[in-house]
């Protein structure tokens, strides 16, 4: 059952320390809120890697379970287990509540674990040995004609022995028809494809009089001609001795002249899901188009990146402020210094983003200096952890001739969308969706006529005609 689920900061802010709470590594709690009656849980057919269930959702659900149990903790459930706790926007649930979510979650856990948990003889059940002494066994009865030299099938006899059909539907142990219908498919990233395929196909014999030399004829014909019954010959004179009689026999003619033709109709409709990132994964409800005959594709939950797309969480959304901008004046030979904080509010534990000034609004040969070191073209900034801050001191230096420049767009994004800018903007560009940020250096003005500028230097005095002289 593939179930919605909710993860919020909590907020509570202490008026005796004037701060909110937090946790010991100094980060604001989370809590996760599930229902599990919610309409939009589904039925699903997962499709994950190993890698995505081992680090991605395992992870997931045992920080999920923490989450309400620290919740638990805090509602003081342990003690008083009728208390009603209050969640994250205002809801409601009981201890009870809580812990059947726990529950939940465990056995999910523990579900997962078992099915990533290899046997010990997995060895000794090999394909190979499935088709020469496995498969002929189940395949077969008492009853049935053994085939010794090969062996295969799509299902076990005795699992196909057991099928009921009921009105075209198959049919449960308690006779209950009414199967769930799983309209929704959830699949990882990292390369793996799932595809599915519905094909239909017609076939049409028809077979005709083509009167070719005639039409089709049946009939017998009677044919009388002499024969002879009886030879015999006679030594002592008198010679051979010979009776004929009538010869009667029979003919039945059968003439058929016919035409043939086959025309065959086939329809496949097929999908085939799929993507190449590690760690992306998609909740994608399917439905049939009546006007067209296909499949639709409603992509309800998951999580995504390079680029971000509509309708799951972003991965890697990244977060640029700039929390300190230089004075309106500053001398031509000092440093504009910017204080720039670049974080990650994506639900990506650590990722990559680069962060990159728009040369192309470089008019007067500005130069950019980042950390410390020249700051030309993307600097890439990788282990980003989720919701930390990290401070850097960007300084612009004056150009050779000029006082007075167009503001500069710095940039951040993913690192993976910089390294196939044009594929990214592409995809942003037609779905209107994109995760790169920006924000605009300047020291004087606002919006439309924000500019970078320097003081420009007093003219210089000097003496001229005989005071020059003298001098």
């Amino acid at each position: 059952l593939n179930v919605m689920y909710r993860e919020a900061h909590v907020v509570n802010w202490k008026n005796e320390s004037c701060a909110v709470d937090q946790t010991v590594d100094g980060k604001l709690p989370v809590t996760t809120a599930i229902n599990l009656e919610d309409e939009k849980n589904q039925p699903a057919l997962a499709f994950f890697s190993r890698y995505h269930v081992e680090y991605v959702k395992l992870p997931e659900l045992r920080r999920s379970a923490g989450n309400i149990q620290n919740t638990m903790i805090k509602c003081d459930c342990a003690n008083n287990p009728v208390n009603m706790c209050f969640l994250n926007g205002g809801e409601e649930k009981s201890c009870d509540e809580l812990g059947e979510q726990i529950n939940y979650l465990k056995n999910a856990i523990d579900e997962w674990n078992e099915n990533l948990t290899p046997k010990d003889n997995f060895t000794s059940q090999s394909i190979v040995n499935w088709f020469e002494e496995v498969g002929s066994n189940l395949m077969t009865d008492e009853n049935d004609l053994k085939i010794k030299d090969h062996s295969s099938a799509l299902a076990p006899q005795t699992l196909l022995s057991g099928a009921v059909v009921v009105g075209n539907q198959p049919q449960k142990e308690n006779d209950d028809t009414k199967l769930e219908e799983i309209k929704r498919i959830q699949f990882s990233g990292g390369g793996s494809t799932f595809s599915m395929k519905l094909s239909k196909e017609k076939i049409w014999d028809e077979v005709g009089l083509s009167c070719w030399h005639g039409c089709n004829a049946d009939y017998e014909n009677t044919v009388e001609a002499p024969g002879i019954e009886e030879l015999a010959t006679k030594a002592f004179g008198i010679g051979p001795s010979v009776s004929i009689e009538l010869l009667t026999f029979k003919t039945h003619v059968t003439h058929e002249s016919t035409k043939g033709k086959t025309e065959v109709e086939s329809t496949s409709i097929g999908f085939t899901l799929g993507d190449n990132d590690p760690g992306d994964e998609f909740v994608v409800d399917l439905y049939y188009d009546e006007k067209f005959g296909t499949v639709l594709f409603d992509t309800v939950a998951g999580r995504s990146k390079c680029p971000h797309e509509i309708g799951t969480a972003a991965i890697e959304d990244p977060q640029l402020i700039v929390t300190s901008f230089p004075p309106q004046y500053v001398f031509p030979d000092e440093d504009m210094v910017f204080e720039v904080e670049i974080s990650n509010l994506g639900v990506g534990e650590e990722s990559q983003f680069v962060l990159y000034a728009r040369h192309r609004d470089n008019e007067g040969s500005l130069r950019l200096i980042l950390d410390g070191a020249p700051f030309g073209g993307s600097r890439e900034f990788t282990n980003v952890l989720k919701n930390t801050s990290y401070k850097k001191s960007l300084i612009v230096q004056r150009g050779p001739r000029m006082f007075r420049y167009p503001p500069l767009d710095l940039v951040m994004e993913s690192a993976c969308e910089d390294a196939s800018s044009q594929i990214n903007d592409l995809t942003a560009s037609v779905f209107n969706e994109t995760k790169s940020v920006s924000q605009k250096l300047y020291n004087r003005g606002v919006g439309d006529s924000a500019v970078i500028e320097f003081v420009q230097p007093c003219p210089k005095v000097e003496w001229a005609g005989e005071l020059k002289r003298d001098r």
